[in-house]
């Protein structure tokens, strides 16, 4: 039975400093370590077969602080923040096959991981039967929800993230959604293994969608009433080239650590973190861990500190 999630409302408080688009600061997200934290229960990013969920959010943010880095109680001037902008970029993994199929495989890999190593599943740690996807690295940390009304970050627990080891990396590697790692075939220890990436070099064959190997194409030619007859042309040499060679590449990158196993924005949101600033927005997060990219824009007189209050309330759970 589906675990019920009660609290779903999660309160955070971003900072960061900059003066317009020259800095901007990086933070993580993973939702379900929240989730978990303030639900008391193990909320898992995959199901039991593996297959990634996707975390629906409502996504809040206010503006709580906004002051000069070189004295942090001093208001900017009226002109100076009446023309201030934060904006806030939300990054994910992307949703497609190879997200969810990789998946499965991996935890199909990892459950014969254990069989291999006869690890009897009463043996295996209480929430070890399903993965715990970094980002991009093991070693990676993230924001921590806030409580009570002086917005103290949560204790928690521990949020382990999944490895795999195997006979020739007994030191084990982490599962990371992002950042593609060096070649399986001439590298035989990682410190991380980027689960796409992983899951298209364990493919045979060509990562084609489709393709055409026939030498002979049996086509109707001609125009209208020949396309619908047996009739042949002049030009069927050339039709039957066309036809072998068009469309016939697929229509995405078939490099295997190109840029597809990227983060892809989810959301924006932007306003004006001084008083009374406020902006929504609604994002979909896979594996439910993101990041989150900040900027203050329009603002020329020195490095400014800015702090903001973020409340993501979640709306729907579904699978990839």
């Amino acid at each position: 039975m589906a675990k019920k999630i009660m609290q779903k409302h999660l309160s955070y408080t971003v900072p960061g400093s900059g003066n317009d688009a020259t800095d901007a600061s990086y933070m993580n997200i993973n939702f379900c370590k929240d989730l978990s934290l303030t639900n008391r229960q193990n909320i898992t990013q995959t199901d039991r077969k593996g297959v990634p969920k996707i975390y629906g959010f409502k996504i809040t943010a206010t503006g709580s602080v906004i002051a000069k880095s070189t004295v942090s109680d001093e208001a900017l001037s009226d002109d100076d923040v009446s023309s201030s902008l934060l904006t806030m970029r939300f990054y994910a993994p992307m949703s497609n096959w190879v997200m969810r199929n990789g998946a499965v495989k991996t935890h199909v890999a990892r459950e014969k991981m254990f069989e291999k190593g006869v690890v009897d599943p009463s043996s295996r740690g209480a929430y070890s039967h399903t993965i715990r996807y970094a980002l991009e690295s093991g070693s990676e940390s993230y924001l921590t929800p806030v409580s009570t009304t002086a917005r103290s970050a949560f204790t928690g627990g521990t949020w382990d993230i999944s490895q795999l080891v195997w006979e020739r990396d007994t030191g084990g590697a982490h599962l990371c959604l992002t950042t593609a790692h060096n070649t399986e075939g001439s590298n035989t220890t990682f410190t991380n293994l980027c689960m796409p990436q992983m899951y298209l070099a364990s493919r045979q064959g060509k990562i084609d969608d489709d393709t055409n190997e026939d030498s002979f194409l049996a086509s109707a030619y001609s125009v209208i009433n020949q396309l619908m007859t047996d009739d042949t042309t002049e030009a069927q040499d050339e039709v039957i080239a066309l036809a072998k060679g068009e469309q016939d590449n697929p229509p995405y990158d078939r490099t295997n650590n190109g840029d597809w196993t990227d983060l892809i924005e989810v959301g924006r949101i932007q306003f004006n973190p001084y008083t009374g600033g406020m902006a929504s927005t609604f994002i979909e997060v896979p594996f439910g861990v993101c990041r989150i990219q900040a900027q203050l824009l329009n603002h020329s007189d020195g490095d400014a500190d800015y702090s903001v209050d973020l409340n993501a309330t979640l709306v729907k759970v579904g699978a990839m």
